[in-house]
């Protein structure tokens, strides 16, 4: 059985993800598995010195240089990218640790940009290059750090899904309110591409505070009251709205909705 190269590029930086054969995950089904997450990086040096913090260990097999963490490797090739990874298709991809309030404090010391995520047990470190890496507290994993997912900007979220599933055998799943793809050794997210990068006005759904990103699947839904046909519009004009103080003419902006029985 064959085991298939998945490549993902992106608009300005550039990742591709392949097996490689030591201490991946097994294959799936159909003889995928995601090996390693390929970044062009200015500053071999700096590169290897951010991925030993977060604990990768540096290995080299031939010409490549790499960065080994449990079931993944991040390899590292002397090429300047066009840009940071935020904006483009890739725009991040994720590890989780195991106990996010030890590792901290190193990378503070370390002096390792840090970007506070929508809870305490989530962040950002924004490796050189502008790589953004995100790091997920998960307790349950065996060792301090793992890989876990690639996180993709796309146009249609359930489309790309789809796509994974056909051609790598990926299972479709949910996180929060991310449609994924799960491949052995990652968890492929997919997020809806913005407005600014398709240089488009804003339709709704594309902003999407924090606070509605962490609640469970529309308990709190956002948008534009000036907007008649917006999803929040035509909530707060169905019979189930009421608004806290309305008769003191305030006119709050928030709206709940009473439960039907």
């Amino acid at each position: 059985m064959s085991i298939k190269t998945l490549f993902i590029l992106a608009v300005l930086a550039v990742f591709a993800v392949t097996p490689l054969p030591a201490q991946l995950a097994a294959p799936n089904s159909v003889g995928d598995s995601i090996g390693h997450v390929h970044l062009n990086v200015r500053d071999m040096d700096a590169h290897q010195r951010f991925w030993t913090q977060v604990g990768g260990k540096p290995v080299n097999n031939e010409k490549l240089v790499m960065m080994q963490f449990p079931g993944i490797y991040v390899v590292l090739r002397k090429q300047d990218p066009t840009a940071g990874s935020a904006g483009s298709v890739v725009n991040h991809f994720g590890l989780h640790v195991k106990n996010i309030d030890e590792w901290i404090p190193k990378w503070k010391a370390a002096g390792l940009k840090i970007e506070t995520g929508n809870n305490p047990k989530q962040l950002y470190l924004i490796a050189p290059d502008d790589v953004r890496l995100e790091i997920i507290e998960d307790a349950s994993i065996s060792g301090p750090v793992a890989m876990h997912h690639i996180h993709l900007w796309v146009q249609d979220p359930v489309a790309a899904q789809a796509w994974y599933v056909k051609n790598f055998g990926a299972v479709a799943g949910k996180r929060n309110q991310f449609e994924t793809a799960n491949v052995p050794g990652a968890e492929i997210t997919f997020a809806k591409q913005d407005a600014a990068q398709d240089g488009r006005p804003l339709a709704d759904g594309d902003v999407q505070p924090a606070c509605a990103q962490s609640c469970a699947a529309e308990a709190m839904v956002f948008g534009d009251l000036n907007d008649p046909e917006s999803k929040v519009s035509r909530l707060a004009a169905s019979g189930r709205a009421t608004r806290l103080l309305e008769e003191l003419g305030t006119k709050p902006k928030v709206f709940y909705l009473q439960k039907v029985k």
